[in-house]
């Protein structure tokens, strides 16, 4: 997958995030929070595809499982930069 393609697919993820939340103004900690679930779900993924046999190729359906949580993961990211910038640009009333 190249880059764009994969960028594609957070900003993909970004737009669908906003339909489902809308914009979204949290402080740090509850970004972190966001944050460490949408990993923890990458980290099941891929503990799913390793337990036996380890080091097996993983099945199509684990691969595509793993790179859903990963766009998701990186689309947080985004979301929580978008935020910052938010708050950068509105000052503290960005911030809740």
């Amino acid at each position: 997958m190249s880059i764009s393609m994969a960028l594609d697919a957070i900003r993909d993820e970004r737009k669908r995030q906003d339909e489902k939340w809308g914009v979204q103004n949290h402080g740090d900690l509850a970004w972190l929070a966001v944050l460490a679930e949408e990993f923890g779900e990458a980290a099941i993924a891929v503990t799913k595809a390793s337990v036996p046999p380890c080091y097996s190729r993983p099945t199509e359906e684990q691969e595509q499982a793993l790179r859903k949580e990963l766009i998701q993961t990186a689309a947080v990211c985004v979301a929580w930069i978008q935020c910052l910038n938010r708050r950068r640009a509105f000052g503290a009333e960005a911030q809740p």
